[in-house]
C-alpha cells in the first residue's frame, strides 16, 4: 500500500489537501526531469495519476466517490467539459491502478506517459471530438 493511503479512511479524506500536494509535486517533479510540455502536466497526468495511486489502494468505487467529491469541492472554477475531461482521465488512472498494483509511482507515471496519446485519443473519441 502507498503511504500516504496506509491510514484510515476518514483520516485520508482529512488529509486530502495534503495528499493532492504531494501527488502534483511527484508528477511536477516527473515531468520536469523529463521535459515535458505543461500540457501533459497540467490535467491528464495529474488526474490519471491521483486515480491509478487511488485506486490500487482503496478500489475503484472509493476512487471514483473521491473523485466526484474533489469535483464538486476542490472546482478550479472550470465548466462542464473540464469536469467531463477530469472524469475521463480519472477512469484511465482507475484502470492503470487496478492493472498494476504493485510497480513504482515512477513506473506507474512513466507508463501513463508513455500511453499518453493513446489515452488522449481515448478520452476525445469518448467526448465526441
Amino acid at each position: 500500500m502507498d503511504e500516504e493511503l496506509n491510514k484510515p479512511y476518514w483520516q485520508v479524506i482529512l488529509d486530502n489537501g495534503n495528499i493532492k500536494n504531494q501527488w502534483e509535486k511527484e508528477v511536477g517533479d516527473f515531468t520536469r526531469e523529463h521535459h515535458l510540455s505543461k500540457e501533459l502536466y497540467s490535467n491528464d497526468l495529474r488526474h490519471q495519476y491521483a486515480g491509478a495511486i487511488t485506486a490500487r489502494n482503496l478500489g475503484a468505487d472509493t476512487t471514483r466517490f473521491l473523485g466526484n467529491m474533489n469535483e464538486v469541492f476542490n472546482s478550479s472554477g472550470g465548466d462542464a467539459k473540464d469536469r467531463q475531461i477530469d472524469k475521463i482521465n480519472n477512469e484511465i488512472g482507475i484502470k492503470y491502478g487496478l492493472a498494476n498494483p504493485n510497480i513504482s509511482k515512477g513506473e506507474l507515471l512513466q507508463m501513463l506517459l508513455n500511453d499518453h496519446s493513446k489515452n488522449k485519443a481515448l478520452r476525445d473519441r469518448l467526448l465526441g471530438n
